[in-house]
């Protein structure tokens, strides 16, 4: 069942991962993800890459992931649950809201150039900025 709920949440490669509760948790593809939480929104940041989830989740948990420079000095994972905005173009101005890490395993897309850095990662909710 779990592989199915993870084929139906994504069309493009999935990743499963369990939300860690700390860092040793993380599976061996993650290893170098530090997850945080986010306390306040992010304003003004820009879309360095994007890829949405596929398709609406259904039983299973899916995320968008995106990789956005908060400032020239920082750069954060953001993972957005059940994501079906319309894509995020590199360069894009967002604004990024605080989101609640899942209690269940998530599927995730990869983004090969950058799944192995260790940007800080975060659950949120990304929108286009005003």
């Amino acid at each position: 069942m779990a592989m199915s709920a993870i084929v139906a949440c994504n069309n493009k490669k999935p990743m499963l991962t369990q939300a860690p509760q700390n860092p040793a948790e993380t599976p061996t593809s993650q290893q170098t993800w530090n997850y945080g939480q986010l306390t306040d929104t992010i304003r003004n940041a820009k879309v360095i890459a994007h890829v949405k989830n596929g398709i609406y989740c259904g039983r299973g948990t899916c995320a968008s992931v995106s990789i956005i420079e908060v400032d020239k000095k920082d750069t954060i994972r953001v993972l957005e649950l059940s994501s079906m905005h319309s894509d995020f173009v590199q360069g894009e101005k967002v604004s990024i809201k605080p989101g609640k890490k899942p209690l269940s395993s998530i599927s995730l897309p990869t983004i090969a150039a950058y799944d192995s850095k260790n940007y800080k990662t975060y659950y949120g909710t990304i929108l286009a900025a005003n």
